[in-house]
């Protein structure tokens, strides 16, 4: 079986130095001595089956390892994303603390001026009250009338306006005006910075923002009786100095 091969037109096995096939007549190719050695492997595979099932098998393991192959990729990709996500995951909580950080110092800036402003305010529209007060008591109890500015006046209402025209004049109108609207910008930009970290202080600005108003009104708006007035000036004034104390 050794030194036999196979017919190429009808397939049967012939002598290997068979120039023709006896079974159907064809001419056979030449083989040289490697071709024949070949042949002879070949041969030898088919006398042995138990090569032939190995290499079947092995083909059969082919497809197995391509699966292996598929997983073992899958598994990297996996891995990989998992890492990639969990960098971006890292990378995005550190900006957050950033931010967080900022926007704490940006509201610490606002809130440390919106305090002093407040304290300034405050100073200035009590000084105001108190003389529209004093003027208002005096131009209704003082048998001369209330003095303002070197004038004297028995009408409280001329004595209350003389002594606006008299802030108006010096500029501390302006001054207050000016320290009203620091104190509403502050504000405003506090509640843009604010941050979960300065809720409770917000809350504590946003009632001396509230009290800050009321004492302006008071003052820059007096009506009712001198008694009203005094009561509502005292309270808005104990109410904003509790705030700023």
């Amino acid at each position: 079986m050794e030194n036999t091969r196979f017919c190429n037109k009808c397939g049967k096995e012939i002598p290997i130095d068979s120039e023709f096939c006896p079974y159907c007549g064809a001419t056979q190719p030449k083989i040289d001595a490697v071709a024949s050695q070949n042949v002879q492997s070949a041969s030898g595979d088919a006398n042995h089956p138990s090569q032939s099932k190995n290499t079947t098998a092995n083909l059969k393991q082919k497809p197995k390892n391509r699966l292996w192959l598929w997983l073992a990729l899958l598994i990297v990709i996996i891995v990989v994303s998992g890492g990639g996500y969990a960098a971006y995951a890292h990378h995005e909580a550190v900006k957050r603390q950033e931010t967080i950080a900022a926007n704490n110092a940006s509201f610490n800036e606002y809130h440390d001026d919106f305090i002093d402003q407040s304290q300034k305010i405050g100073t200035n529209l009590e000084n105001l009250g108190n003389d529209v007060q004093t003027a208002w008591h005096d131009a209704i109890f003082e048998d001369a009338g209330a003095k303002v500015n070197g004038k004297y006046y028995t009408d409280f209402n001329k004595a209350t306006q003389a002594v606006f025209d008299k802030y108006t004049a010096n500029g501390k109108v302006d001054k207050i005006l000016k320290e009203k609207s620091d104190i509403k910008e502050d504000y405003k930009l506090m509640q843009r910075f604010k941050t979960k970290d300065k809720q409770s202080s917000f809350d504590d600005v946003k009632n001396t923002y509230q009290d800050v108003k009321t004492m302006y009104s008071t003052v820059t708006n007096p009506t009712g009786t001198y008694n009203d007035f005094s009561s509502a000036f005292s309270k808005a004034d104990n109410d904003l100095g509790s705030d700023l104390n």
